[in-house]
């Protein structure tokens, strides 16, 4: 009985100390739910205050935003608590959290998931959760904001229909994406199909996905035309995979650049790790444009000055216990005495 005591005593304190409310009363409360398939929200405005917003994006974890006009006291930890009914005088509040200072944003306190979901879950079961903070400019001691549990429904409802369609990502999140592979390869890595996966998963929630870009690079080491192939490998992977996952009614735009169109220097080993690449875009609108194949004629990229007289293209630059190494393509090495465009 000591320890339940001394656990309620921080509320009991706030009880009684003068508190200013803000909310609505049982005719008043309303809540309003809106969302498409990137973003739900459930809010209530509570007049006086500001309001209160549980929101979730695709892809994120759900919030609980408050906004306010009203400035928190910096110094000051904020507590968020389940009170009962104002007929139901058997139940004690109930806390929720603590929100230390350093939580607040200038307008506005943002509570992540955890905190979010206890709050619904406290609305769910016929409580109020509310906001007490000691206010920054004001003679009153506690400013009370709180939410009613009255009139949920049907907006509630909609609100978890929404949540329910919620894409799987944002469409940003998967809209561009770079598989690297090792020299020489076309093979895809465990992280590089989990990469596709998030590609697939999404692809198939989302019908305004029209196209695919799938874009082959190699680095510059190896015979060019055996470098264009590898490109083509290695694009022709990633559309398999896709493919072979179900994303076969998309429209695909595939190419190889093989050395061309590099990302970095070749010059570093560094560099020739980023160019050996897939690159996939996802369009929501159909190409009207042909796909550039060259640079223009007669224009050296700088990084590919190392086609000069005497550079050896070939070779390795790591020693045998290097990580590198090796040619990009399966070819034999030569060395070139004037740049090719």
């Amino acid at each position: 009985m000591r320890y339940l005591i001394l656990c309620l005593l921080p509320f009991s304190l706030t009880l009684s100390a003068a508190v200013q409310q803000f909310g609505h009363t049982l005719q008043s409360s309303e809540w309003h739910s809106s969302g498409d398939r990137n973003r739900c929200e459930f809010r209530q405005d509570i007049p006086g205050f500001g309001s209160a917003i549980f929101a979730r994006e695709a892809g994120e974890e759900i919030q609980l935003v408050f906004n306010t006009h009203r400035p928190f006291a910096p110094e000051h930890a904020l507590e968020l608590i389940a009170l009962p009914p104002s007929w139901n005088h058997r139940y004690l509040p109930q806390p929720i959290e603590t929100i230390e200072p350093q939580e607040l944003k200038e307008g506005a306190l943002q509570l992540a998931s955890p905190i979010a979901l206890k709050a619904l879950n406290a609305l769910e079961s016929g409580l109020n959760p509310s906001l007490r903070h000691r206010p920054a400019t004001t003679h009153i001691d506690l400013v009370e904001a709180r939410l009613s549990a009255i009139n949920l429904q049907p907006d509630y409802s909609h609100f978890l229909l929404c949540l329910e369609n919620l894409y799987p990502y944002k469409f940003e999140f998967v809209e561009l994406s770079k598989i690297y592979f090792a020299s020489g390869k076309s093979n895809l890595t465990a992280d590089d199909r989990a990469r596709l996966d998030q590609i697939i998963t999404y692809v198939k929630a989302d019908p305004s996905v029209q196209a695919i870009e799938i874009f082959g690079y190699t680095d510059s080491r190896g015979f060019r035309h055996k470098n264009a192939l590898l490109g083509e490998e290695r694009a022709q992977a990633v559309r398999d995979y896709l493919e072979q996952h179900g994303i076969t009614h998309l429209t695909v735009y595939q190419h190889s650049f093989g050395e061309r169109k590099p990302f970095a220097s070749n010059q570093s080993a560094t560099g020739r790790s980023q160019n050996r690449v897939v690159v996939a875009k996802l369009l929501k609108e159909l190409r009207t444009e042909p796909i550039i194949e060259q640079q223009e004629q007669g224009v050296l990229p700088e990084f590919e000055i190392i086609n000069r007289p005497n550079a050896s293209r070939f070779g390795s630059e790591t020693d045998s216990s290097g990580a590198e190494g090796g040619l990009d393509s399966d070819g034999s090495g030569e060395e070139y005495s004037y740049p090719r465009f």
